[in-house]
């Protein structure tokens, strides 16, 4: 009977089984209308499918230009037109503070990126490492976010931990690690205009 109720969240008709494995209970038209939502979203528009596993094609809304990308990405707003002049330093960008903590050690992380939730997943961090997210300002492009980083960077040098010493923790971004003692100050620093 669980089932059955299930299937019915899905407004379509679900009759035919069509899933694709046991816990996901939507017809292939919900799950297509959630890929078509996704793109809409972060202004594409889904074409079909892609030639890869889990690639679709999408067309770009503001520039017309036509790419596969991967379906992950499209969710997690984590791509660019490659074809028009703009690169990942012309997209709006977020600097970002994380709180994290691995095996009794705590440390913060100042960061800038498009997605500081993508990001973080690509620091290479052991899988058992809690992170919070302390800090977020946006930014128009990212130039100005590497410049804000880099100036909060250098006013907060007395509280960096060398990068030798986070090398065990992160396979990436282990220069912008700051002491946990110095979370307070580098919160109010962090909310200065700079």
């Amino acid at each position: 009977m669980n089932d059955i109720k299930k299937w019915l969240r899905c407004l379509r008709t679900c009759i035919s089984g069509d899933v694709r494995r046991a816990d996901e209970m939507t017809c292939s038209t919900c799950r297509y209308q959630g890929w078509v939502d996704d793109a809409r979203r972060v202004g594409l528009v889904l074409l079909g499918q892609g030639i890869k596993k889990g690639y679709m094609r999408y067309r770009f809304s503001e520039c017309g230009h036509e790419r596969e990308l991967y379906r992950e990405a499209v969710k997690n707003n984590a791509f660019i037109c490659n074809q028009c002049n703009a690169t990942a330093w012309d997209s709006p960008a977020t600097v970002y503070l994380f709180r994290m903590e691995y095996d009794g050690f705590e440390w913060l992380k100042l960061g800038y990126s498009k997605n500081p939730m993508e990001r973080r997943k690509k620091y290479g961090l052991p899988n058992e490492t809690n992170f919070e997210l302390l800090f977020e300002r946006r930014f128009s492009d990212g130039h100005q976010a590497f410049e804000f980083e880099q100036l909060k960077l250098t006013e907060l040098a007395e509280f960096r931990i060398p990068a030798v010493d986070m090398v065990r923790y992160h396979a990436s971004g282990a220069r912008e690690c700051l002491k946990i003692e110095a979370m307070e100050s580098v919160l109010e620093s962090l909310s200065r205009a700079g």
